[in-house]
C-alpha cells in the first residue's frame, strides 16, 4: 500500500506541475523528499471511512443494494486520494525553503494537523452520501 500511495502522490505532484521522482517508497522533489512507510500509507483513514460507510449503509440505506455497495467502494478510494494529497504536501514542505518547515512537517505528519486530512475525507464522503440520499428522497416525492 505504501508504494501505491507514493505513486499516487507523485501523480498529484506531476499534475500540479512539480518535477517529482519516485524510487520505491521514496518520493523526491528538487530540494528534498519523503519516505512513505507504515502509517503514512493511510490505512487508518481508509479503515475509518469504510467503517463510516458501513454505518451509513445500515443506518441510512439507499433504495438499492448496489448503491450501498458503490458507496462502500467510493469510501476507500476517497481516503487513498486524500492521503496521497497529504503525502504530496509533506514532500513539498520538505523540499521547500520555508523558515519553519520542520515544524510544519511534524505538525502535518504527527500532530493534529494530520487529522485535518482525515476530517476532509470524512466530510467529502458524508456530503456525497447525503447528496445521493437526498436525490433519492426527492425522486420518491415526485412520483
Amino acid at each position: 500500500m505504501s508504494e501505491f500511495t507514493t505513486w499516487l502522490s507523485r501523480q498529484w505532484l506531476e499534475l500540479c506541475g512539480f518535477p517529482a521522482n519516485q524510487q520505491g517508497l521514496f518520493l523526491y522533489l528538487p530540494g528534498g523528499g519523503v519516505k512513505v512507510a507504515g502509517a503514512c500509507a493511510g490505512l487508518n483513514i481508509l479503515l475509518q471511512l469504510v467503517v463510516v460507510a458501513l454505518l451509513f449503509a445500515k443506518a441510512f440505506p439507499m433504495r438499492r443494494r448496489w448503491q450501498n455497495g458503490l458507496m462502500l467502494l467510493i469510501a476507500p478510494v476517497l481516503a487513498v486520494l486524500i492521503n496521497a494529497m497529504r503525502i504530496a504536501l509533506l514532500a513539498c514542505i520538505n523540499a521547500s525553503g520555508l523558515p519553519h518547515k520542520q515544524w510544519w512537517f511534524e505538525f502535518l505528519h504527527d500532530s493534529w494537523g494530520g487529522l485535518v486530512f482525515a476530517v476532509v475525507a470524512m466530510q467529502l464522503f458524508v456530503w456525497l452520501y447525503v447528496y445521493w440520499l437526498a436525490r433519492q428522497v426527492a425522486a420518491l416525492g415526485s412520483r
